[in-house]
């Protein structure tokens, strides 16, 4: 059972000095925390199965929304003696307990098995964001796949988060980047954000919606989406008569995959490259790269060097060649690099009770607050130059770099970096407002890719039946 109780500021201090009982004080049901948790009250809500004052689990400490900054800014300054204060105790706002039903068993709303699967899309985005391409999936670290934003948007889906709120969870992971100056990013948090909301809404939707209109960017991904997962014909998809249009050749891809692999090989070089030099949105090449590999492939992680070429031109075709080889017959990416998937995996699933002490350094809001006052210039970390940083409740990630705060960059809502709002943006992305062009331009594009042969890095024989077939 539930109990809150709620303290001033002065007899908060007497409890974290011990001085003070809970149990002697009245207690409130947690259905009313919103309004008894006014302006300048502090909740805690706790479980009755606590024997002490400071016993595991610890309270909840919730505070109005608009006293959150004041009142970490306020334990900083008199509780010395738990700092930073959020890596002790889980401090959160009356409006974050409701909106993401924190006291409620939330459950995923992808399968389990699905969710294990795309855990290789974290070990794709980390090839993506490394300076240098790897040699093979084995030189990646669990490190590095934590430190990419779709290892944040598994946790979050995994841990019952609902997929209307990634938007807000790329903002607060962009935040928390922009404050520890981490290295620069080849695919940014808005593309991988895009890529994140476009994944979920095919997953989650409806598969069979008739389409009555002439089509979008984001309808040819969706159904590119459904092809894969269902096994559909590809020349029956839409996506596949976008692609046709832009690029004529693209008419004999299902003949290519009948050829002796060289020529599969040189079949997707001269796709990637007319793709680069079309005028097809960004987003939908990189899924029709992404697709193709996975098909060629059949689903081994083997073949991600050969998406070496395009790591600049067309980043997340790494992503989706992920999240089309789970429904491949021989997708190994939860052994392929000694198991760094399922790795990844296990940290995904990992679950924490909301009434458990926190398990990250600090969290953003607090984090921010630092920088902002100038209060401190170095945490205490789990990891020497890595900072976890609680983005959302019971969300954290990881983030490379010296633990120092940025002393310039504030969490303002008038600051440029919430304007345009991502959440907007996305929206109006997913809405297709956009419709596909009826042709190229044919126009001379300099080259920009680094090789000629995008594919020149495939692996001497493909492997396949190195893993079970996902459910889908």
């Amino acid at each position: 059972m539930q109990t809150l109780t709620v303290l001033d500021r002065r007899s908060f201090l007497d409890w974290i000095a011990e001085d003070l009982e809970l149990g002697n004080l009245p207690r409130s049901l947690p259905d009313m925390i919103g309004s008894v948790v006014s302006r300048g009250k502090i909740g805690l809500l706790w479980e009755d199965t606590a024997r002490g004052p400071l016993s595991l689990p610890y309270p909840i400490i919730v505070v109005p929304e608009e006293d959150l900054r004041d009142f970490l800014a306020w334990t900083s300054t008199y509780i010395s003696s738990y700092a930073p204060f959020t890596a002790f105790f889980r401090v959160l706002t009356t409006t974050d307990l409701l909106k993401f039903d924190l006291l409620q068993n939330r459950l995923p709303v992808l399968p389990h098995s699905l969710l294990t699967a795309m855990a290789c899309i974290a070990v794709a985005e980390a090839v993506v964001q490394m300076p240098q391409a790897p040699r093979s999936i084995a030189n990646v670290s669990v490190q590095a796949c934590q430190a990419t934003f779709s290892y944040a948007a598994l946790k979050a889906l995994a841990s019952g988060l609902h997929p209307a709120d990634l938007p807000e969870l790329s903002e607060a992971w962009a935040h928390a980047r922009l404050l520890t100056a981490d290295t620069p990013l080849r695919f940014d948090a808005d593309s991988s954000a895009m890529f994140w909301m476009m994944v979920t809404s095919s997953l989650i939707g409806d598969s069979d919606v008739t389409r009555t209109d002439a089509g979008t960017w984001t309808e040819a991904i969706d159904d590119l989406i459904q092809t894969a997962r269902y096994e559909r014909p590809l020349k029956l998809s839409f996506a596949w008569q976008q692609i046709e249009r832009a690029i004529p050749f693209a008419e004999s891809t299902e003949k290519q995959f009948e050829f002796p692999r060289e020529e599969q090989l040189a079949f997707l070089d001269r796709t990637a490259q007319a793709l680069v030099r079309s005028s097809l949105p960004k987003a939908l090449s990189e899924a029709w790269v992404g697709f193709l590999t996975a098909r060629l492939s059949n689903g081994s992680f083997d073949y991600v060097g050969v998406l070496e070429g395009v790591r600049d031109a067309l980043p997340g075709s790494l992503l989706w060649f992920a999240l089309f080889s789970c429904w491949r017959p021989g997708f190994d990416g939860l052994v392929n690099g000694r198991c760094l998937g399922r790795r990844v995996a296990r940290e995904v699933f990992e679950r924490t009770s909301l009434f458990d002490a926190p398990t990250c350094d600090i969290s953003l809001t607090e984090y921010d607050m630092l920088g902002a006052s100038r209060s401190a210039d170095s945490l205490r970390t789990k990891v020497s130059s890595v900072v976890d940083i609680e983005l959302l409740p019971l969300i954290s990630s990881k983030f490379r770099g010296a633990a120092s705060v940025r002393s310039d960059v504030v969490r303002d809502k008038a600051s440029a970096f919430n304007v345009p709002r991502l959440r907007h943006a996305l929206m109006e992305a997913l809405q297709a407002l956009d419709p596909l062009p009826e042709q190229p331009k044919q126009t001379k594009v300099e080259p920009v890719l680094q090789q000629r042969n995008l594919f020149a890095k495939a692996p001497t024989q493909s492997k396949t039946g190195r893993g079970k077939r996902q459910i889908k």
